[in-house]
Parts: C-alpha cells; structure tokens; sequence
C-alpha cells in the first residue's frame, strides 16, 4: 500500500540556510511524500520493519514584502538527481514522515519519521 504524507511549513528545512540569494526572503514550503512500509519475513516471523519513499514533489516558494514569489519546484520523479534518504525512524504506535530537510548543494532530501 502506497501513502500519501502531506509535508509543509516549519517541518520542511531548507540548506544551506537559507539559500544565498534568498537569504533576506521569508520561506514556506509544501511537499507531497508518497511512501510505503517494506516487511522483511522469515519462515519463524517478521525479521524487520522499514519506512520506503516513493516519490517526493512540491514546491519552495521565497517572498519579500513588495517583491516578487520565488518558487523552486522539486519533483523526485522527473528529476532523478536527487537522492532520497531516509535519516530517521524509531518503532512507535504509528508511522509518518514527520520533517523533511532539503539540501540544494548536494542535491538530497532527507526524511525523517
């Protein structure tokens, strides 16, 4: 089964901080993750549990009071540049992404659970 986790505001962080040429820019972020759960069996049971990303698309928008939207989209299924991890996930009651941080220098994203 396929999820849909709906990421956006202060749980998208954005690197470097802020990106240079927008550094004086107030930011807001929405990004759409499409993830899965991988079980790993053996014949006596489950030998593990893994959170596994699909896809991840949206968009970071930029905006000055009087100046223009910057927007930078990010679609990881027509840019296959960028390289998706997953950088954290503990085993609780329920599993989503929770924050997800985008690094334009080395063109990754990371998510966390």
């Amino acid at each position: 089964m396929i999820y849909t986790s709906t990421i956006e505001g202060v749980d998208v962080i954005i690197l470097p901080t802020t990106l240079n040429e927008y550094r004086e820019y107030d930011e807001d972020a929405s990004f759409e993750v499409k993830w899965s759960i991988e079980i790993e069996g053996r014949s006596w049971g489950i030998k593990s549990i893994s959170p596994s990303i699909s896809s991840i698309i949206g968009t970071v928008s930029f905006s000055e009071e009087g100046a223009d939207i910057k927007t930078i989209d990010i679609d990881t299924l027509t840019d296959l540049d960028w390289k998706i991890e997953i950088a954290h996930y503990d085993y609780k009651e329920y599993w989503a992404p929770s924050e997800i941080e985008i690094d334009f220098d080395t063109k990754s994203i990371s998510v966390y659970f």
